[in-house]
């Protein structure tokens, strides 16, 4: 995505109805500003070592298919790891937000993110609210220290 894009799902969190809603769409503004990229080679080899033993395998025709496809999804870096690669290479070392490194906070807000949608999460209204703040605040450095060169830029 480009950062224009990016910057309208910030602007739709604006106008969710619940803090939920606000948060989640706000996480997936920062995820848009990440492409994944393919894994090293070492990891490469060892995937597709694992893909052959599958195919080689006695498992039904199947489960063969949804196993490599799932060992496939591994040959591209994690959202997640895409984002703190990102927030890595533009936003300056020094930054600081709600109390941690912007990197330690995606991984905070991320587990946040995961644990509400798979519905392991319980917090208060004003709790969320924290964390709408701080990815707020991740989401406009980002898009602060974004180069114009980026390819993100687009």
């Amino acid at each position: 995505m480009t950062v224009l894009q990016a910057i309208d799902i910030y602007s739709t969190s604006k106008f969710e109805k619940t803090i939920e809603a606000k948060f989640l769409t706000l996480i997936y503004a920062i995820e848009s500003l990440a492409n994944t990229q393919p894994v090293d080679d070492d990891q490469m080899r060892i995937i597709d070592e694992c893909v052959e033993c599958v195919r080689k395998s006695s498992l039904d025709t199947d489960t063969q298919k949804l196993l490599m496809s799932r060992l496939g999804s591994l040959k591209r870096e994690s959202i997640s790891a895409a984002v703190k690669r990102v927030i890595r290479d533009y936003v300056p070392r020094d930054t600081v937000i709600m109390g941690v490194d912007p990197q330690r906070l995606f991984s905070d807000l991320y587990n946040i993110r995961s644990k509400y949608v798979h519905g392991d999460f319980a917090e208060s209204m004003e709790q969320m609210t924290k964390y709408y703040q701080g990815a707020e605040e991740l989401f406009l450095s980002l898009i602060i220290n974004l180069p114009k060169a980026s390819p993100l830029a687009e």
